[in-house]
């Protein structure tokens, strides 16, 4: 049985491969299935060819549905490759009423910090806290509950290029694919 119809894509330069996970009433105990192809089309983990792409997409998507004997409608894909950019991103947040922080403070701090980091070529893939400083007591990475007049955070920020997420999604759709991630 395939555990939520969850299905992971990796276009690599050498081969492309698809993986779930599926769980053995049996065993018990859930195991990742993965199929691979040759892949086509790539330059160093870039998209570089539409229909050698195809291709080998068709092919794997081919494989993966007869090895885990159902349909691959969606798909998450991961991203590599040259166009990645990261940093580290701080943002701010006062509140002299002595405030407690909760979700929608947290999500104010993610919120500026995407803006700081907003670039018209590139979109925001990850954005992971990393830790919180409240009034200067030095950081913590769990501030909820906590009381705060100034709260200030620290996000690392992953982008990649717009076009090529476009490329790649565009790839996935030629072949029937959604893409859900």
């Amino acid at each position: 049985m395939i555990l939520n119809n969850t299905y992971a894509l990796d276009l690599g330069t050498t081969k492309f491969c698809l993986a779930t996970i599926k769980v053995d009433r049996q065993k018990k105990a859930p195991q990742i299935q993965t199929v691979c192809t040759p892949a086509q089309g790539m330059y160093r983990g870039m998209l570089a060819n539409f229909d050698e792409a195809k291709k080998s997409l068709n092919d794997l998507v081919d494989q993966g549905e007869r090895l885990f004997n159902t349909s691959i409608p969606q798909v998450v894909v991961g991203i590599a490759g040259s166009h990645l950019r990261s940093e580290i991103v701080c943002s701010s947040y006062t509140d002299p009423t002595n405030s407690v922080i909760d979700t929608n403070v947290l999500a104010k701090l993610e919120q500026l910090a995407r803006a700081k980091a907003y670039s018209q070529e590139e979109d925001i893939i990850h954005c992971i806290p990393i830790s919180f400083d409240i009034d200067h007591r030095g950081p913590t990475e769990a501030p909820l509950g906590l009381h705060f007049a100034k709260i200030t955070s620290r996000y690392f920020i992953v982008q990649a290029n717009k076009r090529y997420l476009t490329d790649v999604v565009k790839l996935c759709n030629m072949t029937g694919l959604e893409v859900t991630r």
